[in-house]
């Protein structure tokens, strides 16, 4: 009865309050769900940062991975005035490294195989490109620009333009230089589109590209 005699006093305000207060609700709602949906966002945000740099770091710590790296790094900075050269001939032989006996070529490849991996995650957002770009940016880009005749002469070789088309994203992306195949299917390319540096996938290359004018 109290409430019904304090309603009737109200009288048309009471009216106007429901509606007050049912707007309020209304706009509680919204805002707990964008607090939600934000929350959500960065916690998987966090997880694909700690993700990123838990992989990182098994890879830089993984015991065959560094010979293997060193190995790599003996190659690609020796002073032989052509590398893809070299590259070519440790191809084509069975040459190992004195100290670990792997094969040169195995090394060079497990090396590149790592960095295609990493272009592939990072292509499809599983892996957090900030953390990557912050730790191995000047890696990638100068292995890139150091090995990319190499990779150029593995697609003629196996007929293949799409061999490690992620890597070469991800380098191009971070300021390496692409190959002309790349650059002939990159479709922001003309006049060197500052937007074609931040495209989010590699261009699609087709499997049957005539690879002699590349």
């Amino acid at each position: 009865m109290l409430f019904q005699d304090i309603w009737s006093l109200l009288g048309d305000n009471a009216s106007q309050l429901r509606t007050v207060a049912g707007f309020l609700t209304f706009c509680v709602a919204i805002i707990s769900a964008f607090i939600a949906v934000w929350a959500i966002r960065a916690n998987k945000r966090l997880a694909k940062e700690r993700s990123t740099l838990d992989m990182l770091t098994r890879i830089e710590l993984d015991q065959d991975y560094i010979r293997r790296r060193r190995i790599f790094n003996e190659v690609v900075t020796s002073t032989d005035p052509s590398l893809t050269r070299s590259l070519i001939k440790l191809s084509r032989t069975a040459r190992r490294d004195r100290e670990t006996r792997i094969p040169k070529i195995e090394a060079i490849r497990v090396v590149l195989d790592i960095y295609e991996l990493l272009g592939i995650a990072m292509a499809n957002k599983t892996l957090d490109s900030r953390v990557y770009h912050t730790w191995f940016r000047g890696s990638l880009t100068g292995d890139w620009n150091l090995i990319r005749g190499f990779v150029r002469h593995l697609r003629k070789e196996y007929e293949n333009p799409r061999i490690y088309v992620h890597f070469e994203w991800l380098a191009v992306q971070w300021g390496g230089k692409p190959t002309k195949l790349y650059a002939a299917h990159s479709k922001s390319f003309a006049g060197l589109n500052k937007l074609w540096r931040h495209k989010k996938r590699p261009p699609h290359i087709p499997l049957d590209v005539d690879l002699k004018n590349y």
